[in-house]
Parts: C-alpha cells; structure tokens; sequence
C-alpha cells in the first residue's frame, strides 16, 4: 500500500510539472511577473524582516533576474520580430488592394468613355434608334399573352396575321 501511494505520489509530480511548465510556456508574462515578485520579496529580506535568507537570496535573486532578464529580451525579440512580419504583410496586400483600385478605376472610365461614345452614335441615327426601340416593343408585346380584349377587337383576323407573320419568317 505504502509503495503503491509512493507511484501515485511519484505520477502526480510528473504531471504537476508537465502542466506547470506547459504553463510557463504558453503564459510568460504572468510567470515572469511571479518570477521577479519572488525575487523581490526573496531579496528584500534588509528591510525590517528577521533577515533568515540572507546573502543565498540575495544570490539566488541576482541569478534569477539575470535568466529573467534574457528570458524578456528574448520574448521581447521575437515579438518585435512576429510584429515586424505581420505589418510586412498588411502592407503588401495594402500595396496589392491599392494597385486593384487603380486598375478597376481605369477599366471604370474606359467603359463610361465607351457608353458615352455609344450613346452620341445613336443620338446621331435617329431612325436606327427609332427601329431599334420598334424591336424591343415588339419582342415585349409579343412575349406577353393575348388578353381577352385583343382577341375580341382582333377576332379572326388576329390568328390570320399572326399565321402570315410566321410564313414570312420561315422564309
């Protein structure tokens, strides 16, 4: 019983130390800052305390800062680095954005130049635009169906034209 409470003791270590550094890891500033408060209080053992750390926390301080110490400079580097990348990249898809804006304004004035340039053709040819109006009302009216006062005004006469129409276009 003894030995297995021993095992039990001996894995729960194992795993308290994983978590806590996967902790350290993945939270460096909060366990800095429990870092230097320990070396802080560890190293102000001068100030009105009974003084029983004495010169070992004072040491131990020093060492501890010190490691503390590269351990910010090296955070501090790899965020300037992570931060560097990340303002290369927004400005090169701001340089691409920009580069695309200009493009489809361009293509934006070729068209307008392009309508316009149309529309002064056919105000010039006011019986091409005439015919041209003619077409679309007939393809409109005759996409519609016959409404019951067509068919009465017309009578027959409306399926005699409507069959010489289709003779004509068959030829």
């Amino acid at each position: 019983m003894l030995e297995r409470a021993v095992n039990d003791w001996g894995g729960g270590i194992k795993e308290f130390s994983n978590n806590f550094g996967r902790s350290m890891r993945d939270n460096p500033v909060p366990a800095m800052l429990l870092g230097v408060s320990l070396v802080w209080l560890m190293s102000s053992s001068g100030s009105g305390s009974s003084g029983r750390y004495g010169s070992h926390a004072s040491e131990y301080g020093k060492r501890a800062g010190s490691g503390l110490r590269d351990k910010y400079e090296e955070m501090k580097s790899r965020t300037g680095e992570t931060v560097g990348s990340i303002g290369e990249k927004v400005k090169d898809i701001s340089e691409v954005m920009r580069h695309r804006g200009e493009h489809m304004q361009e293509e934006g004035r070729e068209w307008k130049h392009k309508v316009q340039s149309t529309g002064s053709d056919m105000a010039s040819r006011p019986l091409l635009l005439a015919a041209a109006g003619l077409a679309l009302g007939m393809l409109a009216a005759w996409s519609l169906p016959i409404t019951r006062k067509e068919e009465k005004i017309m009578g027959g006469k409306g399926e005699e034209l409507l069959e010489k129409a289709e003779d004509i276009g068959r030829e």
